[in-house]
C-alpha cells in the first residue's frame, strides 16, 4: 500500500499542479483514512482496536478536510503601470466558497476623503489601494480592514521608510472591474458612481474613531472591486501628524458558505 501510494503522489504531482494538486491529494487521502477508520470501528466494535485510534484516525481526516478549504484563496500584487487604462489595481484576490486571504500595505491617510476635494470626487485614486476581488461561488463576504504597524512603503527616490499607523480605515465596493476607461483620474467617489464602468454598492468607515471596520454581505459569485483608503481628515487636524503621509493597513478577505440561497439579493 504504501509503495502504491507513493508511486500515485508522483503520478499527481507529474500531471498536475497548484490547488488541483491539492484537491486531489486531499481526496485521495481522505478516502485512505475513512478506509481505515471503517477497520478500526469494525476492530473496536470487535475488542481488538481502542477508541484512541479511531479519534486519531478521525482527526487526521478533519485536518485534510481543513487543508483543502484553506487552499481555496489566492492573492496577488499587480502594481499596475501608471499608464494602463482602467482603475490601477495594486491587488488580486481570488476567493472559493470557504476561501481567505490577507493582504498588508499604506495608503493616503485622506485618501477616501480628502476635505479640498468637491464632492462627490473626495477620495484620491492613486493613494488609495484597489483590489480585484473575485468569488467563485455566492458566498458570505466579509472584510475587515485595520490600521498596522511596521509597514515599509517604497519612496519616489527608491530608498524605503516606514509608514505611519495611525489609519482611520475605509473601504468601498464595487462590482465589476474596470480595464477599459481612459487612464485613471486623480479623484474619485468613494460613497458613489464616479467616472469608471463599476457600479458601487457599499461604503464602510470609521464613523466614531474606530481603527478597524468589517464590512459583511450576501454576494453573487463575480467580479468586484474593492478601494481601501483613509479618513483620517475626519478626526486630525491639520497640524497633526495623522493628517498628511501614508498608514499601514492590514485587510482580510474571507468567504463562508451561504446556508439559504433563495434568500440571497440580488
Amino acid at each position: 500500500m504504501v509503495f502504491f501510494t507513493l508511486k500515485f503522489f508522483k503520478l499527481i504531482r507529474r500531471n498536475n499542479s497548484g490547488l488541483l494538486f491539492g484537491y486531489i491529494l486531499s481526496v485521495y487521502l481522505l478516502i485512505l483514512m475513512m478506509s481505515r477508520l471503517d477497520a478500526a470501528l469494525n476492530g473496536f466494535e470487535r475488542g481488538y482496536c481502542n477508541m484512541n485510534k479511531v479519534k486519531a484516525i478521525l482527526g487526521v481526516s478533519a485536518l485534510l478536510l481543513s487543508t483543502s478549504v484553506m487552499a481555496e484563496s489566492e492573492v496577488a500584487f499587480k502594481n499596475n503601470a501608471k499608464d494602463a487604462l482602467g482603475i490601477g489595481y495594486e491587488w488580486s484576490v481570488k476567493l472559493g466558497h470557504h476561501g481567505s486571504a490577507e493582504i498588508t500595505g499604506s495608503v493616503g491617510g485622506k485618501s477616501s476623503f480628502e476635505p479640498e476635494f468637491t464632492a462627490p470626487q473626495i477620495g484620491w485614486t492613486h493613494t488609495s489601494d484597489w483590489v480585484e476581488l473575485e468569488l467563485e461561488a455566492d458566498v458570505i463576504l466579509e472584510i475587515e480592514v485595520s490600521r498596522q504597524q511596521g509597514i515599509y512603503e517604497k519612496k519616489k527616490d527608491g530608498t524605503y521608510s516606514t509608514a505611519g499607523a495611525m489609519l482611520y480605515p475605509a473601504l468601498s465596493v464595487y462590482k465589476g472591474w474596470d480595464t477599459t476607461t481612459e487612464k485613471e483620474k486623480g479623484s474619485f467617489n468613494p460613497t458613489g458612481k464616479f467616472w469608471s464602468t463599476i457600479e458601487f454598492k457599499d461604503v464602510v468607515y470609521s464613523k466614531h474613531g474606530e481603527t478597524t471596520i468589517i464590512y459583511r454581505a450576501k454576494m453573487k459569485a463575480g467580479q468586484y472591486s474593492v478601494d481601501i483608503g483613509g479618513v483620517n481628515a475626519l478626526y486630525c487636524a491639520e497640524t497633526d501628524e495623522c493628517f498628511n503621509g501614508k498608514h499601514g493597513y492590514r485587510a482580510k478577505f474571507s468567504a463562508s458558505h451561504m446556508p439559504n440561497m433563495q434568500e440571497m439579493k440580488k
